[in-house]
């Protein structure tokens, strides 16, 4: 999770003085090479602590989604 990663780094460099809010915005923006816009990048830096978090929760939420259409269009049992 290489995006993640850089949140965590950028939205720390702020936390810690290291950085502006403005610079690691735009660091991030460009480090994410088109993942996310300026204010993309500045809502993740606001939130760099629960990132990782909410992505794993967005992924999982994405893999059970998809399993659950898989299993309905192939009429498979339910793996819970």
């Amino acid at each position: 999770m290489a995006l993640v990663e850089d949140i965590e780094f950028y939205g720390a460099a702020v936390d810690s003085g290291a950085m502006t809010r403005q610079d690691a915005v735009k660091a991030l923006t460009e480090a994410s090479n088109g993942g996310l816009t300026e204010h993309g990048a500045a809502e993740s830096i606001r939130n760099w602590k629960t990132r990782r978090r909410d992505y794993q929760a967005a992924a999982q939420v994405a893999r059970t989604g998809l399993t659950n259409c898989l299993n309905k269009l192939y009429e498979l049992p339910s793996h819970r």
